[in-house]
């Protein structure tokens, strides 16, 4: 919370909600059309982004906002810990 852009509070936006799982879902697409044509490096960072947006989803939805990678998803595993798999966070991080 301490560092420039870092966690805060913001008011909710269902727009933006919509714009970020809009992202999230044309990347699934980008990973899809990658990885059909063998181009595994772009699909890997388009599956990342797929699952980073959809959090960045959430997390504008219940009014918070970071734009550090890094803290986007260790506020995630924080809010979060006990209701999504352990896994996710790994993928993400």
């Amino acid at each position: 919370m301490k560092q420039a852009k870092g966690i805060r509070l913001v008011k909710p936006s269902d727009n933006l909600v919509k714009a970020y799982l809009r992202k999230s879902r044309n990347a699934v697409k980008s990973m899809e059309v990658n990885a059909g044509v063998g181009i595994t490096e772009w699909a890997v960072s388009a599956s990342y982004y797929a699952k980073y947006f959809a959090v960045y989803a959430l997390l504008q939805k219940i009014g918070m906002k970071c734009e550090i990678h890094d803290c986007t998803i260790a506020l995630f595993d924080h809010l979060f810990h006990e209701s999504i798999p352990k896994q996710l966070v790994q993928e993400l991080r």
